[in-house]
Protein backbone atom coordinates (compact mmCIF):
# COMPACT_ATOMS: atom_id res chain seq x y z
CA UNK A 1 0.00 0.00 0.00
CA UNK A 2 1.13 3.78 -0.57
CA UNK A 3 -0.12 5.82 2.20
CA UNK A 4 -0.19 10.08 1.56
CA UNK A 5 -1.04 12.06 5.12
CA UNK A 6 -2.60 8.96 6.50
CA UNK A 7 -4.58 7.90 3.74
CA UNK A 8 -4.03 5.37 1.29
CA UNK A 9 -3.24 6.30 -2.08
CA UNK A 10 -1.93 2.95 -4.04
CA UNK A 11 -1.29 -0.12 -3.91
CA UNK A 12 1.48 -2.99 -5.57
CA UNK A 13 1.71 -6.55 -5.35
CA UNK A 14 4.09 -8.96 -7.73
CA UNK A 15 2.59 -11.28 -9.42
CA UNK A 16 2.57 -15.08 -7.82
CA UNK A 17 5.90 -16.81 -8.39
CA UNK A 18 6.15 -18.89 -11.62
CA UNK A 19 3.01 -17.49 -12.86
CA UNK A 20 3.94 -13.87 -14.42
CA UNK A 21 2.87 -14.90 -17.27
CA UNK A 22 -0.98 -15.54 -16.52
CA UNK A 23 -0.56 -12.66 -14.64
CA UNK A 24 0.74 -9.34 -16.48
CA UNK A 25 2.32 -6.36 -15.83
CA UNK A 26 -0.40 -3.87 -15.60
CA UNK A 27 -2.54 -0.78 -13.81
CA UNK A 28 -6.07 -1.17 -12.30
CA UNK A 29 -7.64 1.90 -10.96
CA UNK A 30 -10.16 1.37 -7.79
CA UNK A 31 -12.81 4.08 -7.36
CA UNK A 32 -13.63 4.37 -3.11
CA UNK A 33 -17.21 3.81 -2.42
CA UNK A 34 -19.54 4.17 0.55
CA UNK A 35 -21.26 0.62 0.11
CA UNK A 36 -19.35 -1.88 -1.54
CA UNK A 37 -22.18 -4.43 -1.80
CA UNK A 38 -24.29 -1.60 -2.71
CA UNK A 39 -22.17 0.01 -5.61
CA UNK A 40 -21.32 -3.77 -7.15
CA UNK A 41 -24.92 -4.26 -7.22
CA UNK A 42 -25.81 -1.42 -8.99
CA UNK A 43 -23.12 -1.81 -11.46
CA UNK A 44 -24.13 -5.19 -12.33
CA UNK A 45 -27.61 -4.21 -12.90
CA UNK A 46 -26.31 -1.48 -15.10
CA UNK A 47 -24.17 -4.36 -17.14
CA UNK A 48 -21.20 -4.96 -15.32
CA UNK A 49 -19.50 -8.34 -15.06
CA UNK A 50 -18.21 -9.27 -11.67
CA UNK A 51 -14.58 -10.53 -12.25
CA UNK A 52 -14.00 -10.40 -8.17
CA UNK A 53 -16.78 -10.28 -5.99
CA UNK A 54 -16.50 -8.45 -2.58
CA UNK A 55 -13.31 -9.96 -1.03
CA UNK A 56 -11.81 -8.24 2.52
CA UNK A 57 -8.25 -7.09 2.10
CA UNK A 58 -6.99 -7.52 6.03
CA UNK A 59 -7.36 -4.31 7.92
CA UNK A 60 -7.19 -2.54 4.64
CA UNK A 61 -11.24 -2.74 3.80
CA UNK A 62 -13.20 -4.75 0.96
CA UNK A 63 -12.37 -4.55 -2.77
CA UNK A 64 -14.16 -6.01 -5.72
CA UNK A 65 -13.39 -5.47 -9.46
CA UNK A 66 -15.63 -5.55 -12.34
CA UNK A 67 -15.88 -4.99 -16.29
CA UNK A 68 -18.27 -2.34 -17.18
CA UNK A 69 -20.44 -2.75 -20.10
CA UNK A 70 -18.23 -1.31 -22.45
CA UNK A 71 -14.95 -3.63 -21.52
CA UNK A 72 -13.19 -1.34 -18.77
CA UNK A 73 -12.03 -3.05 -15.81
CA UNK A 74 -12.66 -1.33 -13.14
CA UNK A 75 -11.38 -1.71 -9.08
CA UNK A 76 -13.99 -0.86 -6.30
CA UNK A 77 -12.67 -0.42 -2.94
CA UNK A 78 -14.68 0.16 0.46
CA UNK A 79 -11.87 1.80 3.13
CA UNK A 80 -12.34 0.08 6.10
CA UNK A 81 -14.38 2.20 9.05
Amino acid sequence: MLPHDDKYIGGLIQAPQGQEKTYPSHWLSFINVDDIHASLSKAEKLGATIVIPVTTIGNRGQVAIIIDPVGATIGLRQPPE
